[in-house]
């Protein structure tokens, strides 16, 4: 799984939201620099979209800084492990006040590339799924839950990744989240919810 903007998918126009990107731009450059922005949500939802066009909105202004959970879960089966490295990586110490330093998993080697420091100086998006697990909405000054119809986000989950087989994952990642929200209920958290419409 990479993280992969699906807004120039084959076959896919680019994905619309509701509210419009503008708009939740804007709730994002209001916030003071140096706070925290989560996005969660299920695959093929448009949640790597949304960070990406919130970062172009704002460009030349004050950029947040973009996280992807993709790159916090340990492989295939590591929904839950990837919302525990958020937490300890980078929630925790940076409600701390401590220096954040945190691994990026690298999908090929199948190992994680320590050694990534945040600049907790800056604004910060986490978007993924899970990105609102374990009671992380506390720590975020703006959350977002994005939703689509199950057959958009398919279509675009597994167009993102043609080379990588999402496909033959499909199901034992969407069974992960399945859990993940039946135990969570992580949108109720949300400060917004989005609606990813195309």
């Amino acid at each position: 799984m990479f993280s992969a903007s699906d807004d120039a998918l084959p076959g896919l126009g680019r994905p619309n939201f509701e509210p419009a990107v503008l708009e939740i731009a804007l709730r994002v450059a209001r916030l003071p620099a140096g706070s925290l922005v989560l996005i969660d949500g299920a695959s093929g939802t448009g949640k790597t979209t949304l960070a990406s066009e919130i970062e172009r909105v704002l460009s030349g202004v004050d950029v947040p800084l973009v996280i992807h959970m993709d790159d916090l879960y340990p492989g295939w089966d590591g929904l839950e492990q990837g919302i525990r490295n958020l937490h300890e990586w980078i929630l925790t110490p940076r409600a701390d006040g401590q220096p954040v330093t945190w691994q990026r998993y690298d999908w090929l080697s199948k190992r994680f590339d320590p050694g990534h420091s945040l600049d907790t100086s800056k604004t910060v998006i986490v978007e993924g799924c899970g990105a609102l697990g374990l009671g992380a909405h506390t720590h975020a000054d703006l959350s977002f839950w994005v939703s689509a119809d199950d057959d958009v986000r398919r279509a675009r989950a597994l167009a993102r990744d043609p080379a990588q087989d999402f496909a033959s994952h499909w199901d034992q990642w969407d069974n992960q989240f399945t859990a993940y929200v039946e135990r969570e209920a992580p949108g109720s958290h949300a400060s917004i919810h989005v609606r990813c419409v195309g």
